[in-house]
């Protein structure tokens, strides 16, 4: 019997993509990529037992390959693979495994995995970690926690978050998922936009996405609107004025976080 499993698999729009007609409806910023972690339910008598892991990303080509790892803490590696090579395309036989493992103490177990897919070049790639911490009473094996530590992709340097309604432009040094937001950005300063060259005789609405930094200033635009199109002039004013927007950040914890916001903008014609 196995404990428990998570799925971390899902559809994935990289950023500035669109959707096809062909795939269901996923949000865009749920990751396509992961590594999962299964526990059984109990140890034998010598405190024995198994986790199986599966890595893979439904947007690799089958050439693609990825390198995996898993750390364990509180226990035994009995047999398997921690460190591995993999095809992360979806089927690929080389992706599942399993490692049989023996506690070695009273306490928690922990077991770390790692996966990194190579992209197109030496400042693109796929990044996961994800944490199982176990405890036990007597044979019987207790999940305490499962959950994606990291979930990113970097691509020509910049690395997006994954995890929420939408990718999260983030720094090298903020990688990691916050387990909850507290509160979400909140925008203080910025309003109507106007605009001499988009010819227009009235306002329009457009609704768009951003990353809100820690320091509460737009550190990136999904390349289209939400929904709909705009014309090229509209679109340049929208981009060149959320510069100027300024936010509240989001908190996690009590600390500020990078963050998505989801923002009706207006632009209207340029008053004399």
């Amino acid at each position: 019997m196995w404990a428990f499993a998570l799925i971390v698999f899902g559809g994935l729009l990289i950023p500035g993509a669109e959707a096809s007609a062909s795939k269901p409806f996923l949000s865009e910023g749920h990751a396509s990529f992961g590594i999962s972690l299964w526990s059984n339910f109990q140890t034998d008598t010598a405190g024995v037992w198994v986790v199986a892991i599966e890595a893979g990303d439904m947007e690799s080509p089958s050439e693609a390959v990825g390198l995996a790892r898993i750390e364990v803490e509180g226990a035994q590696v009995l047999s398997g693979d921690t460190k591995r090579k993999i095809h992360p395309a979806i089927g690929s036989g080389d992706s599942k495994w399993q490692l049989v493992l023996r506690r070695t103490g009273d306490g928690q177990a922990t077991v770390r995995a790692f996966l990194r897919i190579r992209g197109a070049n030496a400042s693109s790639y796929t990044y996961v970690e994800r944490l199982l911490r176990l405890d036990f009473n007597g044979q019987r094996v207790s999940p305490i926690e499962n959950r994606a530590v990291v979930q990113v992709i970097v691509r020509d340097g910049q690395a997006f978050r994954y995890g929420g309604a939408y990718p999260v432009a983030v720094d090298p040094e903020d990688l990691e998922t916050p387990d909850r937001i507290d509160s979400p950005a909140e925008l203080i300063d910025g309003g109507l936009l106007q605009c001499r060259a988009c010819n227009l005789s009235e306002p329009v609405d457009v609704r768009v996405v951003v990353t809100v930094g820690k320091d509460g200033t737009v550190r990136w635009i999904r390349p289209k609107p939400v929904s709909g199109e705009v014309d090229e002039p509209v679109w340049a004013a929208v981009r060149a004025g959320l510069r100027q927007y300024r936010f509240r950040p989001a908190l996690s914890h009590g600390h500020p976080v990078a963050d998505y916001a989801i923002l009706a903008v207006q632009v209207a014609p340029e008053t004399h």
